[in-house]
Protein backbone atom coordinates (compact mmCIF):
# COMPACT_ATOMS: atom_id res chain seq x y z
CA UNK A 1 0.00 0.00 0.00
CA UNK A 2 1.42 3.30 -0.82
CA UNK A 3 2.49 5.91 1.51
CA UNK A 4 0.22 8.60 1.82
CA UNK A 5 2.10 12.10 1.20
CA UNK A 6 1.26 15.22 3.12
CA UNK A 7 -0.26 16.66 0.21
CA UNK A 8 -2.56 13.61 -0.16
CA UNK A 9 -3.19 13.57 3.75
CA UNK A 10 -4.73 17.40 3.01
CA UNK A 11 -1.95 19.10 4.62
CA UNK A 12 -1.00 22.73 2.81
CA UNK A 13 2.40 24.31 3.06
CA UNK A 14 1.49 27.79 4.20
CA UNK A 15 3.58 30.21 2.70
CA UNK A 16 3.03 34.29 4.29
CA UNK A 17 3.31 36.83 1.68
CA UNK A 18 5.47 40.16 3.17
CA UNK A 19 3.38 43.18 2.49
CA UNK A 20 5.27 45.79 0.28
CA UNK A 21 6.06 48.38 2.74
CA UNK A 22 7.19 47.49 6.00
CA UNK A 23 6.03 49.08 9.06
CA UNK A 24 8.97 51.66 8.89
CA UNK A 25 8.30 52.06 5.48
CA UNK A 26 4.79 53.23 6.21
CA UNK A 27 5.46 55.53 9.06
CA UNK A 28 8.58 57.30 6.64
CA UNK A 29 5.79 57.97 4.28
CA UNK A 30 3.13 59.64 6.51
CA UNK A 31 5.80 61.57 7.92
CA UNK A 32 7.12 62.69 4.39
CA UNK A 33 3.15 63.57 3.37
CA UNK A 34 2.56 65.16 6.35
CA UNK A 35 5.34 67.40 5.83
CA UNK A 36 3.99 68.13 2.38
CA UNK A 37 1.02 68.89 3.00
CA UNK A 38 2.26 71.61 5.68
CA UNK A 39 4.24 73.14 2.94
CA UNK A 40 1.63 73.44 0.77
CA UNK A 41 -0.74 74.91 3.34
CA UNK A 42 2.29 77.40 3.99
CA UNK A 43 2.08 77.84 -0.05
CA UNK A 44 -0.78 78.91 0.23
CA UNK A 45 -1.77 81.01 3.52
CA UNK A 46 2.02 83.40 2.81
CA UNK A 47 1.49 86.64 3.37
CA UNK A 48 4.29 88.87 1.55
CA UNK A 49 2.79 92.01 2.59
CA UNK A 50 1.27 92.27 -0.80
CA UNK A 51 -1.65 94.76 -0.80
CA UNK A 52 -5.53 93.40 -1.95
CA UNK A 53 -6.40 94.61 -5.29
CA UNK A 54 -10.40 94.88 -6.02
CA UNK A 55 -11.65 95.53 -9.27
CA UNK A 56 -8.21 96.66 -10.46
CA UNK A 57 -7.57 99.17 -7.50
CA UNK A 58 -5.48 98.72 -4.31
CA UNK A 59 -7.23 98.51 -1.54
CA UNK A 60 -5.58 100.98 1.49
CA UNK A 61 -6.52 102.33 4.57
CA UNK A 62 -5.21 105.77 4.05
CA UNK A 63 -4.72 108.58 1.81
CA UNK A 64 -1.27 108.75 2.15
CA UNK A 65 0.52 105.98 1.72
CA UNK A 66 3.27 105.50 -0.47
CA UNK A 67 2.65 102.74 -2.87
CA UNK A 68 5.04 100.83 -5.09
CA UNK A 69 4.55 98.00 -7.71
CA UNK A 70 7.01 95.24 -6.79
CA UNK A 71 6.22 92.99 -9.75
CA UNK A 72 7.35 89.53 -9.98
CA UNK A 73 8.77 87.84 -12.30
CA UNK A 74 5.69 86.81 -14.35
CA UNK A 75 5.32 90.16 -14.55
CA UNK A 76 1.99 90.11 -12.54
CA UNK A 77 1.66 93.63 -10.92
CA UNK A 78 2.19 93.14 -6.49
CA UNK A 79 1.33 96.69 -4.88
CA UNK A 80 3.76 97.20 -1.65
CA UNK A 81 3.14 99.90 1.29
CA UNK A 82 6.90 101.51 1.45
CA UNK A 83 5.58 103.90 4.15
CA UNK A 84 3.43 106.80 4.40
CA UNK A 85 3.95 110.88 3.39
CA UNK A 86 2.96 113.62 5.64
CA UNK A 87 2.79 116.93 5.24
CA UNK A 88 5.64 119.65 5.25
CA UNK A 89 5.31 122.95 6.93
CA UNK A 90 4.53 125.90 4.22
CA UNK A 91 3.38 123.70 1.53
CA UNK A 92 0.43 122.66 0.27
CA UNK A 93 -0.08 118.54 -1.14
CA UNK A 94 -1.73 117.46 -4.01
CA UNK A 95 -1.99 113.68 -4.65
CA UNK A 96 -2.11 112.75 -8.39
CA UNK A 97 -1.86 109.10 -9.62
CA UNK A 98 0.66 108.11 -11.71
CA UNK A 99 -0.07 108.11 -15.67
CA UNK A 100 1.25 104.67 -15.97
CA UNK A 101 -0.44 103.32 -12.91
CA UNK A 102 -2.97 104.89 -11.20
CA UNK A 103 -2.82 102.75 -8.06
CA UNK A 104 0.93 104.49 -7.44
CA UNK A 105 0.02 107.96 -6.00
CA UNK A 106 2.54 110.49 -6.55
CA UNK A 107 2.80 113.71 -4.43
CA UNK A 108 3.07 117.12 -5.20
CA UNK A 109 3.85 120.33 -2.59
CA UNK A 110 3.63 123.73 -3.79
CA UNK A 111 5.13 126.44 -1.36
CA UNK A 112 2.47 128.68 0.27
CA UNK A 113 4.71 131.58 -0.07
CA UNK A 114 6.13 132.84 -3.59
CA UNK A 115 9.55 134.23 -2.67
CA UNK A 116 10.44 130.90 -1.63
CA UNK A 117 12.20 130.21 -5.00
CA UNK A 118 11.07 126.77 -4.80
CA UNK A 119 8.74 125.54 -7.76
CA UNK A 120 7.79 122.25 -6.08
CA UNK A 121 8.85 119.27 -4.05
CA UNK A 122 7.77 115.73 -5.28
CA UNK A 123 7.13 112.26 -4.26
CA UNK A 124 7.47 109.35 -5.77
CA UNK A 125 8.28 105.38 -5.22
CA UNK A 126 9.90 103.86 -7.64
CA UNK A 127 10.99 99.77 -7.26
CA UNK A 128 14.55 99.72 -7.79
CA UNK A 129 16.99 100.40 -4.57
CA UNK A 130 18.08 103.98 -3.80
CA UNK A 131 21.69 104.04 -5.14
CA UNK A 132 20.78 101.84 -8.75
CA UNK A 133 18.75 104.84 -9.42
CA UNK A 134 20.54 107.93 -8.46
CA UNK A 135 23.63 106.25 -10.32
CA UNK A 136 20.84 105.71 -13.31
CA UNK A 137 19.25 108.98 -13.30
CA UNK A 138 22.22 110.86 -13.16
CA UNK A 139 24.02 109.17 -15.92
CA UNK A 140 20.99 109.82 -17.63
CA UNK A 141 20.50 113.24 -17.24
CA UNK A 142 24.10 114.02 -17.69
CA UNK A 143 23.92 112.91 -20.89
CA UNK A 144 21.92 115.30 -22.36
CA UNK A 145 22.81 118.25 -23.45
CA UNK A 146 22.86 122.01 -21.52
CA UNK A 147 22.58 119.57 -18.27
CA UNK A 148 25.46 119.44 -15.93
CA UNK A 149 24.69 116.90 -13.15
CA UNK A 150 26.78 117.56 -9.63
CA UNK A 151 28.62 114.30 -7.16
CA UNK A 152 26.18 111.82 -5.87
CA UNK A 153 26.48 112.39 -2.33
CA UNK A 154 24.76 110.40 1.04
CA UNK A 155 22.97 112.31 3.82
CA UNK A 156 20.91 111.52 6.67
CA UNK A 157 18.01 113.19 8.85
CA UNK A 158 15.61 112.35 11.41
CA UNK A 159 17.28 108.80 11.03
CA UNK A 160 16.80 107.78 7.79
CA UNK A 161 19.60 107.54 5.53
CA UNK A 162 19.00 109.06 1.69
CA UNK A 163 21.18 109.30 -1.36
CA UNK A 164 21.00 112.49 -3.68
CA UNK A 165 22.41 114.74 -6.23
CA UNK A 166 21.89 118.19 -7.89
CA UNK A 167 21.78 118.87 -11.05
CA UNK A 168 20.77 122.26 -13.59
CA UNK A 169 19.49 122.13 -16.80
CA UNK A 170 19.23 125.18 -19.18
CA UNK A 171 17.35 124.91 -22.41
CA UNK A 172 15.33 126.62 -25.16
CA UNK A 173 11.65 127.13 -24.85
CA UNK A 174 9.52 128.62 -27.94
CA UNK A 175 7.05 130.78 -27.14
CA UNK A 176 3.19 129.01 -27.54
CA UNK A 177 2.41 132.82 -29.25
CA UNK A 178 2.57 131.84 -32.45
CA UNK A 179 4.26 134.76 -34.41
CA UNK A 180 3.82 133.65 -38.20
CA UNK A 181 0.11 134.86 -38.36
CA UNK A 182 1.59 138.28 -37.24
CA UNK A 183 4.57 138.58 -39.58
CA UNK A 184 2.78 136.51 -42.25
CA UNK A 185 0.93 140.05 -43.65
CA UNK A 186 4.13 141.93 -43.49
CA UNK A 187 5.45 139.89 -46.07
CA UNK A 188 2.84 139.61 -48.48
CA UNK A 189 2.68 143.58 -48.49
CA UNK A 190 6.52 144.09 -49.99
CA UNK A 191 7.22 141.06 -51.80
CA UNK A 192 9.06 143.23 -54.61
CA UNK A 193 11.02 145.38 -51.03
CA UNK A 194 11.80 141.78 -50.06
CA UNK A 195 13.20 140.50 -53.98
CA UNK A 196 15.65 143.75 -54.47
CA UNK A 197 18.33 143.57 -51.51
CA UNK A 198 17.99 139.65 -52.52
CA UNK A 199 19.52 141.01 -55.56
CA UNK A 200 21.71 143.14 -54.27
CA UNK A 201 23.35 140.93 -51.74
CA UNK A 202 23.63 138.50 -54.12
CA UNK A 203 25.82 140.90 -56.08
CA UNK A 204 27.71 141.78 -53.30
CA UNK A 205 28.88 138.07 -52.62
CA UNK A 206 30.31 138.49 -55.88
CA UNK A 207 32.31 141.28 -55.12
CA UNK A 208 33.45 140.41 -52.42
CA UNK A 209 33.15 136.54 -51.37
CA UNK A 210 36.13 136.51 -48.75
CA UNK A 211 34.61 139.22 -46.88
CA UNK A 212 31.50 137.17 -46.57
CA UNK A 213 32.58 133.95 -45.56
CA UNK A 214 33.60 135.04 -42.13
CA UNK A 215 30.12 136.33 -41.06
CA UNK A 216 28.40 133.35 -42.61
CA UNK A 217 30.39 130.78 -40.40
CA UNK A 218 29.43 133.16 -37.48
CA UNK A 219 25.43 133.55 -38.86
CA UNK A 220 25.36 129.30 -38.08
CA UNK A 221 26.87 129.22 -34.52
CA UNK A 222 24.29 132.14 -34.03
CA UNK A 223 21.24 129.88 -35.21
CA UNK A 224 21.11 128.51 -32.35
CA UNK A 225 18.77 130.38 -29.92
CA UNK A 226 19.98 130.75 -26.42
CA UNK A 227 18.43 128.69 -23.47
CA UNK A 228 15.90 130.81 -21.87
CA UNK A 229 14.73 128.07 -19.64
CA UNK A 230 16.92 128.00 -16.75
CA UNK A 231 16.51 124.98 -13.51
CA UNK A 232 18.25 123.02 -10.90
CA UNK A 233 16.86 120.98 -8.97
CA UNK A 234 18.16 118.22 -6.05
CA UNK A 235 16.86 114.30 -6.42
CA UNK A 236 16.98 112.34 -3.03
CA UNK A 237 16.70 108.73 -2.97
CA UNK A 238 15.37 106.85 0.28
CA UNK A 239 15.97 102.54 0.49
CA UNK A 240 12.77 100.94 1.56
CA UNK A 241 11.23 97.84 2.06
CA UNK A 242 10.60 94.55 -0.96
CA UNK A 243 13.94 96.07 -2.99
CA UNK A 244 12.55 99.23 -3.26
CA UNK A 245 12.90 103.18 -2.95
CA UNK A 246 11.05 106.36 -2.47
CA UNK A 247 11.93 109.10 -4.75
CA UNK A 248 12.02 112.97 -3.90
CA UNK A 249 12.89 115.88 -6.25
CA UNK A 250 12.81 119.33 -5.22
CA UNK A 251 12.93 121.76 -8.48
CA UNK A 252 13.42 125.30 -8.56
CA UNK A 253 13.84 127.83 -12.05
CA UNK A 254 15.12 130.94 -12.57
CA UNK A 255 15.24 133.54 -14.93
CA UNK A 256 18.67 132.83 -15.54
CA UNK A 257 21.91 130.24 -13.84
CA UNK A 258 22.69 133.34 -11.85
CA UNK A 259 19.75 133.51 -10.43
CA UNK A 260 19.95 129.55 -8.93
CA UNK A 261 19.55 128.70 -5.59
CA UNK A 262 22.50 127.30 -3.84
CA UNK A 263 22.79 123.41 -2.92
CA UNK A 264 22.62 123.70 0.54
CA UNK A 265 19.45 125.80 0.67
CA UNK A 266 17.73 123.14 -1.88
CA UNK A 267 19.36 120.54 0.92
CA UNK A 268 17.78 121.60 3.82
CA UNK A 269 13.92 121.42 1.76
CA UNK A 270 14.88 117.76 0.93
CA UNK A 271 15.41 117.43 4.44
CA UNK A 272 12.43 118.15 5.36
CA UNK A 273 10.54 116.09 2.56
CA UNK A 274 12.47 113.10 4.20
CA UNK A 275 11.51 113.87 7.66
CA UNK A 276 7.80 114.03 6.23
CA UNK A 277 8.58 110.42 5.09
CA UNK A 278 7.55 107.34 7.68
CA UNK A 279 9.13 103.88 6.72
CA UNK A 280 7.16 100.66 7.15
CA UNK A 281 8.45 98.96 10.32
CA UNK A 282 10.17 96.55 8.23
CA UNK A 283 11.94 98.88 5.94
CA UNK A 284 13.77 101.11 8.55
Amino acid sequence: MAKKTARGKGYRKHVSKKPYLGKRDIIVLCAALVVIAIGAIALFSYDDGALKVKDGSVVTDGDNWLIVDGSNARGRSRYFKLGEMGEIEGYSRETTPLAVDANIPEYVFTPEAEDTGIANVTVATSHSSAETLANYAAATLGALSGNTVGEIQKGETDGKSFTWFAYSAEYYVSEEEAPAEEDAPAEEEAPAEEEAPAEEEALAEEEAPAEEEAPAEEGEASDEPAPNHFEKALSGYIDAGHDSCIVLHVETRADSADGYLSDDALLAVLEEAVSAVTLEADAK
